[in-house]
């Protein structure tokens, strides 16, 4: 009887933990570790959210086409600890970021460091301003 309870509570607790572990993804299935750029646009949407808080921004092309770029940051626990807010970057906002690009030319990038319009620099990876 004793064998049977443990098992069931073992089970139960795998199904509850489970969907955890499939949600979450390895960053080097979206990011490519060797690939870094920049991107300047303006923020058209807020996604202050986990299990990323990300930003998109309206980047306009040599060509004069635009396409969204999705700025992931760390989540919300981890952006906290930087000092960032669900303000710290608006919509409407004109920004150039530096990071890490999405893998196979997909328009996504892993933020280093989020430059403002008027200069203001925000290190994502030494938490805040650079000086």
């Amino acid at each position: 009887m004793i064998s049977s309870f443990r098992f069931f509570i073992a089970f139960s607790l795998l199904m509850l933990l489970g969907k955890y572990a499939l949600a979450h993804h390895a960053y080097s299935t979206d990011f490519d570790p060797d690939k870094y750029g920049t991107v300047s646009g303006e923020v058209v949407e807020v996604f202050y959210a986990n299990p990323h808080a990300q930003y998109i921004m309206r980047v306009t092309a040599e060509d004069g086409t635009t396409i969204n770029w999705a700025i992931v940051t760390m989540n919300l626990g981890a952006v906290s600890r930087i000092g960032w807010t669900k303000d710290t970057l608006r919509i409407g906002e004109k920004l150039t970021v530096y990071g890490r690009l999405g893998r196979d030319a997909r328009p996504l990038i892993w933020p280093q460091t989020v430059t403002r319009e008027d200069g203001t620099v925000l290190d994502l990876e030494s938490a805040g301003p650079l000086k």
